[in-house]
């Protein structure tokens, strides 16, 4: 036998392969080893190409089955990557239907179910940033307004490293009172729920939002609370004060007034209905003002109807006929108010305790004086605000450009040596939304607040000049403007979550005029259509 075929022959019998089924292998590319004139049979053994031979082993390990646990790995996989994209899938077709339930349990439960209103608000945050993953949510990454939002973030992620490493010591920055800074976002999160939710859900979001606080109203108000009011208390019906109670049936009685004539523009056998429970709620509303007796409520109504009015003869429909519901219908509105207001004060008894909180600071100015200085702090509403604000100003110029962090007002006041005791243990804010702000963020977070609302303000006018938003919601977001304006001269409501509600509802509700156009125009630019 010759040396090929007796190594052919070992190689069948070590491979196992049946003499036929072997090719014969190829020629070495390496030459043996000689020693002397006769080659080596070992090492010639050795010298043999043996890539064949892998080749083949390779071959005979891919015929043969797969194991059990293999073959179970490779068919779950392909399914679990189904059924995830499958449920990816359903979400974002049901997001504006899960954006609409979660929008209206918000706007109904902020105050009568506190637990409810906290878990739609964070669901509504993890909405959004899923739908920032989604070509629903393409538009949102380049939006003005949640750019400043991000931009509002970065500033108040960088200063709480920076403000402990320069703030003297016994003062901290507080991350939950920069959550507070932050909340604005939910005023873009609110719009562009509303913007992918129907148009008639829309104009039901506010009215949702009143409901709640009729809510609120009936678990609070009993015999014996009538009784006080008569005699002159002031209820908080729940709230955190009577300021906020006040500030919240303000804002809901104003976007009566406006909405009046479109809440009547229905057929007649609806009209009346509708008429009837019109006035019911602005009764309600006029009265929870009236005797919470807050008086900067009292102004930003007396300077925003009357400047509501005004829009709404500029900003007429010249078109049309100039019709009862068009024009004199939220004079009657307003007429309506002055006469519930002028029997719920004849009735009850009321008048002499309002004259003397309306003559009260007529007689405050000496006391004024002395609280503008510091001098002498008087345990009075006013005098306690001017006190406040003249200490804001000092610690803002303290540190003008960065302030000192969010959550150190409290710890100023309690360091502040013209403030006693009983004042320290009593406030701990500054009874002002711009100061407040001023002081904790300085001029840098200050101006990103103040572009956010300018920028709100221009998409609001965008909004109305193209027709994607109707003349009377653009009346009430100037008249709101107006009244939340004066009211945060004289509360801290950036700080509460009756202000973070009020502007995330009533501005989300507006901005998603121009946010719902602008998504339509993105849809509509080739190469952005959806698949759906």
């Amino acid at each position: 036998m010759s040396t090929g075929e007796h190594m052919v022959k070992c190689r069948h019998r070590t491979t196992g392969y049946p003499e036929k089924n072997v090719a014969k292998p190829a020629r070495p590319s390496s030459q043996p080893l000689y020693l002397g004139s006769r080659p080596l049979p070992v090492l010639r053994l050795f010298a043999i190409n043996t890539s064949h031979i892998s080749a083949e082993c390779h071959i005979r390990s891919s015929a043969l089955p797969m194991s059990a646990s293999n073959l179970h790995s490779s068919r779950i996989e392909p399914q679990m990557e189904k059924r995830s994209k499958r449920y990816m899938d359903l979400l974002r077709r049901r997001l504006p239907l899960l954006f609409s339930i979660t929008l209206a349990i918000y706007a109904f439960a902020w105050y009568p179910l506190p637990a409810a209103y906290q878990g739609a608000e964070g669901i509504m945050v993890a909405l959004f940033l899923f739908a920032l993953t989604q070509e629903q949510g393409r538009p949102m990454r380049t939006n003005t307004a949640f750019l400043l939002c991000m931009g509002l973030l970065v500033y108040l992620v960088a200063g709480l490293a920076y403000h402990k490493l320069v703030l003297p010591e016994g003062f901290k920055v507080s991350v939950r009172f920069s959550r507070y800074y932050l909340k604005p976002l939910l005023i873009v999160i609110v719009a562009f729920g509303l913007a992918l939710a129907r148009p008639r859900f829309a104009w039901l979001f506010l009215p949702i939002a009143f409901c709640g606080l009729l809510v609120q109203l009936a678990l609070t108000i009993d015999g014996s609370l009538i009784d006080q009011i008569l005699q002159g208390y002031r209820p908080s019906f729940g709230f955190t004060n009577a300021q906020h109670s006040g500030v919240a049936f303000g804002t809901a009685l104003l976007a009566l007034i406006i909405f009046a004539p479109r809440i009547l523009h229905t057929r007649k056998p609806r009209r009346y209905v509708y008429g009837a429970l019109l006035l019911c709620a602005i009764a309600i509303a006029a009265a929870c003002v009236l005797v919470t007796q807050v008086r900067a409520v009292w102004l930003a109504l007396a300077l925003a109807l009357p400047i509501g009015f005004v829009l709404s003869l500029v900003y007429r429909d010249r078109g049309r006929k100039n019709t009862f519901k068009g024009i004199y219908l939220p004079v009657f509105a307003l007429l309506a108010v002055i006469g519930i207001t002028s029997a719920l004060l004849l009735t009850t008894g009321l008048e002499d305790r309002l004259e003397q909180r309306l003559v009260a600071t007529d007689e405050q100015i000496q006391e004024l004086q002395e609280a503008l200085t510091l001098e002498d702090v008087a345990r009075t509403s006013t005098t306690i605000r001017v006190a406040s604000w003249a200490a804001a100003v000092d610690w803002f110029s303290e540190r003008p450009i960065l302030g000192w962090g969010p959550g150190t007002t409290p710890q100023l006041i309690e360091k502040a040596p013209y403030f006693d005791d009983w004042f320290k243990n009593q406030f701990g804010h500054l009874h002002n939304s711009y100061l407040e702000a001023a002081v904790s963020l300085g001029t840098v977070g200050l101006l990103l607040l103040l572009g956010l609302v300018v920028y709100l303000g221009w998409a609001i006018i965008q909004a109305y000049r193209s027709g994607a938003m109707p003349r009377d919601a653009f009346i009430f977001s100037w008249t709101f403007f107006i009244f939340w304006l004066v009211v945060n001269c004289f509360e801290s409501y950036i700080m509460f979550n009756t202000g973070h509600v009020i502007t995330a509802c009533v501005g989300g509700f507006l901005y998603h005029f121009y946010l719902k156009a602008e998504i339509k125009d993105h849809d509509r630019t080739p190469g952005n259509e959806s698949g759906d």
